[in-house]
């Protein structure tokens, strides 16, 4: 990205001030609005990338999670503060994992209707998933993943939301 061009560090002191379009909130609010109606919702990111560069031009591990951890994991908090409702957003393609986690959760996904064709309608789409997430009650997402990194950066800098609403799922995190 466009980050790959910056002095390493750099590109994590801009990031806080970097916000999406406004149609980009704008569509993740209808979609919550729609999806949710008023009911409080976990978002969880899954992913199952290794690894990603950093913003301060290091590399981090990603640990990833099995479909029944990530269950497990996102069962656990919704059932510590009462919610029933879950947003998931995922780069696993694998249907049989896919099939274990709606099975135990039952996650709302986000779908454009822009049809995902060129590479502008896959970032925006993944632009409405990361602000779905951050303006979620609580957010659980993949350690060391990058989208997870922009989604707690969205959490706390665009909706001023408390950083114990938010965790990573890793080895530590059973």
């Amino acid at each position: 990205g466009s980050a790959d061009f910056l002095e390493p560090g750099r590109a994590a002191q801009l990031r806080p001030h970097v916000r999406f379009e406004r149609t980009v909130y704008g569509v993740a609010a209808a979609f919550v609005t729609e999806r949710f109606q008023g009911q409080a919702y976990v978002a969880v990111h899954w992913s199952l990338a290794p690894s990603y560069a950093t913003l301060d031009g290091g590399t981090a591990a990603a640990v990833p999670q099995s479909a029944h951890d990530v269950a497990r994991h996102s069962r656990r908090l919704m059932k510590r503060h009462g919610v029933r409702k879950a947003f998931l957003a995922t780069d696993a393609l694998e249907r049989a994992e896919l099939a274990q986690v709606y099975a135990k959760l039952q996650p709302v996904r986000y779908m454009s209707v822009a049809g995902d064709h060129t590479l502008r309608d896959l970032v925006r789409r993944d632009h409405v998933e990361i602000a779905i997430c951050a303006m979620a009650d609580y957010f659980l997402g993949t350690h060391a993943s990058r989208f997870t990194e922009f989604v707690l950066e969205e959490r706390a800098n665009t909706f001023g939301l408390d950083a114990a609403t938010a965790n990573e799922m890793d080895n530590n995190h059973n």
